[in-house]
């Protein structure tokens, strides 16, 4: 039974004024409480609603320990401690005072509980932590956040006053809080205010100098080291006020006072001080003296001010005197949490852009019209459920910007709608039908209609005007649109058969139809001649026009996951960029790289091809990916023909081998995956590759192995799941490898005495040893795609440990946050083994409070599952999924019908998730991303994000069914794997693949085939018990380190391996010669659609790591598990046994029926056995097609 536990409570924080900054989600988990030094305040509540608070200084520096009450409130705390207010900070960023009605352990409670933690002791109990400062603080009086533009400095130095005056005096000089004073002996201290100053570099006869030249004289500094004029003339210019001046994101309460300066009210006309946390003095709360200049009120001084940002700071209001500044042309209040806005915003005459966004207003003043210069109105993300009246009579704001809004319908007059340029109503509540009609005349130019969840039909047909059409991600049925002046029409992720366009779109440019349900393309796609882009992938196509292919202007293609059987046969297109791959294509065009002489990026994965034409030799095709056809060896020359090749994916097909002297041509070539094909054996150009950075060659019938030492650019080798018996590691090494995979290499044994002759130049080697998992096995694998460096950390059962704990953590585009989730999480493990889903949350909620500063500005997806007493625990919080994939009829074929689901809900942020996201003052940007940081609403880390971005773990608990014949897998993935790899596909893999690790690979494979060019993780965990054995892995941390030291005695578990499958044709024998129980027409008679070898049992597997040229060198010897494929998948009744393609499963072992004892009595020939007669048919039909030796050769 599946359980999930993700619910959400949404609570407010102190009284009903404080909504609107404040907001909380109930969730899960605990930390131990520690114990500190604390003062107590009298209360007489229960012990289970008293807890510690933690109290900051005004300089965040020192802190002390409280007892209070959930009734406790800010004006007794005060009273008590003798200070007048207390501060809250919010994930090291936004800050604000508390009411004095406001308990504040009661709001502790409810930010950690928004956070995941679900009672109240585990709350009070991890309230007194120090690390969690970087969430939340309480602050003793205001906080004191020192500015960086704040700089102390001292220096002795030569001083010059005036400029009349030549003479030169020693004093010392101080530069502190936007001042310098220049102390003399015996005369009085000169101050100099810097924010009314104007600081430079100049040349005096003495040398060079600092000069600051205030209005009334002029200061030249000469100071003894150059270095000190460097830093005094850093720090100096940091405090002068120029015309522009930006503090966004410095955690200011106030305005810095130099910018009141008589200077800075002269000539300041560019002020941004977005993303802090400014007061106004009208909503004080404090006591304590306030300070003279600093509120956003007296913003107002600055009357030559121009442009004004003031967005993100939770305002509540509009301060009136900000309407004094007549020379405002531009003004952002966005995220400011208004309600409404002020009428003075009429005394901003030269107004000419207002940004309104992300507020809660549901109407405009009928004022704001009197700012007639006003062209630019930003209403996105607030409340509004109809189309204010206002923005009818403001005549200059033709681009309506309405995303985000609660408008259900666009009741416009036609006459208003003539002044419209662009209508953007994005993410708003519009249903069933969007109707527009506009009489001549109109401008309406853009619309976009995306994420309406109910919005099902649109018709434009009477909207000439049109250019720019979004209706993406919506429900539509039916579109139809005037194409008169259409140049852009993106209709992605909808449910379309049809698509009418009238009349032709002749200016057409980009056409984004994917995800739909198409069965063809419009024949008038070849006519246009401004046609660049198509993307129709995701549809159910069948036929293209005829002429598509030479349109003539056509750069990008995209056709994926169609019907398709055939290209048009006329090709004759600049196109630089084909995807079709997942299609049913048998053959491509004659002339179809003679046509497309242009073509660069080529997708050709996953259809029927069994060749390919013949390219003009001055091709110059960058990528070629033909992965999962039924490709042979004649394809070579082709390829060979590809000079300017860079990337060349040919696994999954039918090649036997890959050499020609023309190889050594592919100068350009960087990577090459040959995987899964029949090679047995590799070119000896390949080596002399100069770009190859990447081979990656496993599962294939490799015996041998090139001198790949002698290549200067290899870093990664994987030659896993062949038949190397042998392996030269001195040829192997070179300068620049860092993973050498050798694993499931049955025949391949290593040792000490082995390796270490290859050290020639002394790396260090280790060697890993990974236990037996409770009779479970498990592969992955991982790669960094076309980024520079992996960012994504697995992590895998400990050496020598009973534990089946699995993991992964996805750190997006930074490495740093991955490896310190991962280096957090194995020591929250390790002190607190998790047992349940419960136990998994609690380590993920904290690590997401003890990684420090790391998690403010980034942040991870984590998931963590645990095999436990036949039950999966699954604890996630982001976008990495596991999926189950169990046989629905193991009785009959336990590969043959598999079936996947998804024991995580998708975290796409749905109806529910969104109103989260919006109560916490936060947007999605056009890609749907939260304040254009992350899509994922529920992270580990991002604490500047708070509320809106969330740990909040979601948790599932599923019983396993381990039966004998059960055939099941659980595959970990991260988010780029799930977008490009269909069910269906990983199922097929899983199906053919008894292997994990190997099917781990080819899952990979298939992500890079079908387009994922970033990060790729996978782990995959075969459920089925199997008898013991050595279960030996390999694992690495960010730096390739490994962690421990073993030797592997490959003679003895070969010697093991020979027993167990000497049993094994013992009771094959024993079953033949009993009368036949099953019909030998349910046994599977076709090759596997995908070609993957599996290993034979006793699989030793080897890999080989090796980081930066000169560094450590690291190989660890991997023993998994590996089932051999069973004898009762070759029919006996198939007179083409040829056509298998499996691995060897009974090679080097004797003739079984040698072991059969005969009776001394017989001395006469019996008559013939029909059983014994189908068992010598049947062996010899696994010798030809297997290469088994002859009985007794062993």
């Amino acid at each position: 039974m599946i359980r999930y536990s993700s619910e959400t409570r949404i609570d407010s924080i102190g009284s009903s004024d404080d909504n609107r900054r404040f907001t909380t989600l109930a969730k899960k988990p605990r930390v131990p409480r520690s114990s500190h030094t604390q003062d107590t305040l009298p209360s007489t509540s229960s012990p289970c609603s008293v807890g510690t608070l933690r109290l900051y200084s005004q300089s965040g520096d020192q802190s002390r320990q409280v007892t209070v009450s959930m009734e406790t409130a800010v004006q007794e705390l005060c009273t008590q401690l003798g200070s007048d207010s207390i501060f809250l900070q919010i994930g090291n960023d936004h800050c604000k005072a508390l009411p004095p009605t406001v308990c504040p352990l009661r709001v502790m409670v409810d930010i950690l509980e928004t956070i995941g933690y679900s009672s109240i002791s585990e709350c009070i109990a991890l309230s007194p932590q120090p690390f969690l400062k970087h969430i939340f603080a309480f602050f003793l009086g205001q906080p004191q956040k020192r500015d960086d533009d704040e700089e102390f400095l001292r220096a002795k130095a030569w001083i010059r006053k005036g400029k009349m005056m030549k003479r030169w005096t020693r004093a010392d000089c101080l530069l502190y809080n936007h001042t310098v004073r220049i102390s003399k002996i015996g005369e009085e201290d000169d101050i100099i205010l810097l924010g009314g100053a104007r600081v430079d570099r100049h040349i005096t006869k003495r040398g060079e100098s600092l000069r600051i030249d205030t209005p009334t004289t002029q200061f030249c500094l000469l100071f003894d080291d150059s270095s000190s004029l460097h830093s005094w003339i850093g720090a100096c210019r940091k405090s002068e006020v120029t015309s522009r001046c930006d503090f966004s994101s410095r955690g200011l309460l106030h305005v810095p006072s130099h910018v009141f300066s008589s200077r800075g009210g002269s000539i300041l006309t560019h002020l941004n001080l977005r993303r802090n946390s400014l007061l106004i003095r009208a909503n004080s709360i404090t006591s304590s003296p306030a300070p003279l200049l600093g509120w956003v009120e007296d913003i107002g001084r600055l009357t030559l001010l121009e442009h004004l940002d003031l967005s993100s700071n939770r305002l509540g209001s509009f301060p009136p005197p900000l309407s004094q500044l007549s020379h405002l042309t531009r003004l952002s209040l966005a995220g400011n949490q208004l309600d409404t806005l002020s009428i003075h915003i009429r005394l901003l005459v030269n107004l000419n852009s207002l940004d309104l966004s992300n507020n809660w207003l549901s109407d405009l003043p009928f004022q704001l019209t009197e700012c007639t210069y006003l062209t630019h109105l930003n209403l996105s993300f607030n409340r509004f459920k109809k189309i204010p009246n206002t923005l009818f009579h403001l005549k200059g704001v033709t681009t309506w910007k309405l995303a985000g809004n609660e408008i259900s319908s666009f009741d416009v007059p036609s006459e208003i709608i003539q002044k419209i340029d662009k209508l953007d109503l994005r993410r708003n509540c519009i249903t069933r039908n969007f109707r527009l009609s506009s009489p001549p005349g109109d401008r309406l130019s853009d619309i976009d209609l995306r994420d309406n969840p109910d919005l099902s039909a649109v018709q434009l047909m009477n909207l000439p005007s049109i250019r720019v059409l979004r209706v993406d991600r919506l429900q539509l049925t039916h579109l139809q649109v005037n194409g008169n002046s259409l140049t852009h029409l993106h209709a992605s992720h909808n449910l379309l058969d049809t698509l009418i366009v009238m009349p032709i779109p002749q200016s057409l440019h980009t056409l984004d139809i994917s995800h739909n349900r198409l069965l063809s393309l419009p024949d008038w796609l070849s006519d246009i001649t401004s046609l660049e882009h198509i993307d129709a992938s995701h549809n159910l196509i069948r036929t293209l026009p005829v002429r598509l292919l030479a349109a003539p202007s056509l750069r990008s293609l995209l056709l994926h996951r169609n019907r398709l059987i055939a290209l048009p046969d006329t090709v004759d297109s600049p196109v630089e960029s084909i995807d079709i791959h997942s299609n049913r294509l048998q053959y491509l065009p004659t002339n179809f790289f003679v046509g497309a002489k242009r073509l660069r990026d080529l997708n050709i994965s996953s259809n029927l091809l069994e060749s390919l034409p013949s390219p003009p030799p001055s091709h110059r095709l960058r990528s070629l990916k033909a992965a999962f056809n039924h490709l042979n060896e004649s394809i070579i020359p082709l390829i060979c023909s590809f000079r300017s090749l860079v990337i060349l994916h040919l696994a999954h097909n039918k090649i036997h081998f890959f050499d020609d002297s023309s190889l050594r041509e592919l100068r350009l070539l960087e990577e090459v995956n040959l995987s899964s094909n029949s090679l047995s054996s590799l070119s000896l150009t390949i080596p002399s590759l100069p770009a190859l950075r990447v081979l990656r060659a496993h599962s294939n019938l490799l015996e041998t192995l090139p001198t790949l030492a002698n290549s200067r650019s290899l870093t990664i080798i994987d030659v896993s799941n062949n038949r190397l018996s042998r392996v030269d590691t001195a040829r192997c090494t070179g300068i620049t490898l860092r993973q050498l995979d050798l694993t499931c290499n049955s025949h391949l044994t290593f040792n000490q005495s082995t390796i270490n002759p290859a050290l020639s130049d002394h790396r260090p080697l280790s060697f890993v040893r990974l236990n037996h998992l409770n009779n479970f096995s498990y592969g992955f694998s991982q790669s960094a795609g076309n980024k520079n460096k992996l960012c994504i950390q697995q992590l895998l059962p400990p050496v020598n440990s009973s534990s089946s704990l699995f993991g992964m953590i996805d750190g997006g585009s930074n490495s740093q946050i991955a490896a310190e989730i991962k280096k957090t999480l194995l020591g929250i493990c390790d002190d607190e083994p998790p047992s349940n889903c419960e136990s998994l949350s609690r380590a993920l909620l904290q690590t997401h409070v003890s990684i420090g500063g790391i998690g403010e500005k980034l942040g991870a997806n984590v998931l963590l599952c645990l095999l436990k007493d036949s039950s999966l625990h699954i604890s996630s919080s982001g976008s990495i999924r596991v999926s189950l994939i169990t046989s629905l009829s193991p009785s009959l074929s336990p590969s043959s019908s598999l079936v996947l689901s998804h024991l995580l809900p998708s975290l796409e942020i749905d109806d529910a998730e969104y109103a989260r996201v919006r109560h916490a003052c936060s947007i999605l940007d056009e890609n749907n991303r939260i304040d254009g940081v992350t899509l994922h609403p529920r992270q580990i880390g991002l604490t500047y994000l708070f509320p809106a971005v969330v740990p909040a773990p979601v948790t599932v608990s599923h019983q396993l069914s381990l039966s004998i014949s059960d055939s099941q897998y659980l595959v970990i993935a991260n988010d780029s794997i799930w977008r490009v790899v269909p069910d269906e596909i990983i199922v097929s893999i899983l199906s053919e693949t008894p292997n994990p690790h190997v099917a781990a690979k080819s899952i990979q494979d298939a992500a890079e085939s079908f387009g994922c060019s970033g990060n790729a993780s996978v782990i995959v965990i075969k459920l089925t018990p199997s008898s013991p054995s050595a279960s030996v892995s390999a694992r690495s941390d960010s730096k390739g380190a490994l962690d421990s030291t073993i030797s592997v005695d490959g003679e003895e578990t070969k010697l093991r391996a020979i027993e167990e499958r000497l049993e094994k044709i013992s009771q094959v024998i024993a079953s033949i010669d009993s009368p036949p129980t099953v019909s030998p027409s349910s046994l599977p008679v076709s090759p596997p659609p995908l070609p993957v070898s599996s290993p034979p049992l006793y699989s030793t597997l080897s890999s080989l790591h090796h980081i930066g040229p000169r560094g450590s060198l690291h190989l660890a010897l991997k023993s998994m598990e590996s089932s051999s494929p069973s004898i009762t998948r070759l029919s006996l009744s198939s007179p083409s046994p040829s056509s298998l393609r499996w691995d060897d499963p009974l090679s080097h072992l004797p003739d079984p029926i040698s072991y059969r004892t005969s009776s001394p009595s017989s001395s006469s020939h019996p008559p013939p056995d029909p059983s014994r007669a189908r068992f010598h048919a049947a062996r010899s039909a696994l010798q030809d097609n297997l290469r088994l030796n002859p009985p007794g050769s062993y």
